[in-house]
């Protein structure tokens, strides 16, 4: 399993840079300690929280442009 997010990661960003996507946007629980620290790598700023969305923890938003 190690590695594969990072390679499903670096072909999303590939993809969208080839077709023209300007912008990329996600969405995790904030328990989720290893998504964050994945999208942060790679360049994903906090835009936004849905407080209680999955109802033991918050939705975090990230963005990439």
């Amino acid at each position: 399993v190690n590695g594969i997010s990072e390679l499903l990661m670096e072909k999303l960003i590939n993809f969208c840079f080839e077709n023209n996507v300007i912008k990329i946007n996600l969405e995790v629980s904030s328990i989720n300690d290893v998504a964050i620290k994945l999208y942060k790598k790679w360049g994903f700023k906090q835009v936004g929280c849905r407080k209680k969305y999955y109802g033991d923890s918050d939705g975090l938003l990230f963005s990439k442009f």
